[in-house]
């Protein structure tokens, strides 16, 4: 990133989301998205295949 000239901060915002991503922080379940939206929430495989197709 840093070589594509983005700004210091973001390159570090987007490092600790890799970093977290990487020690799977955002793997978690359980029941409270889907109360909070009124449906079982959409997968990222099936959110991104439907925006950018398979």
């Amino acid at each position: 990133m840093r070589q594509h000239q983005v700004p210091e901060p973001f390159v570090a915002v987007m490092s600790g989301i890799a970093a977290a991503m990487h020690a799977q922080e955002f793997n978690v379940s359980g029941s409270a998205l889907a109360q909070l939206l009124g449906q079982e929430p959409t997968s990222l495989l099936t959110y991104l295949q439907s925006v950018y197709g398979k």
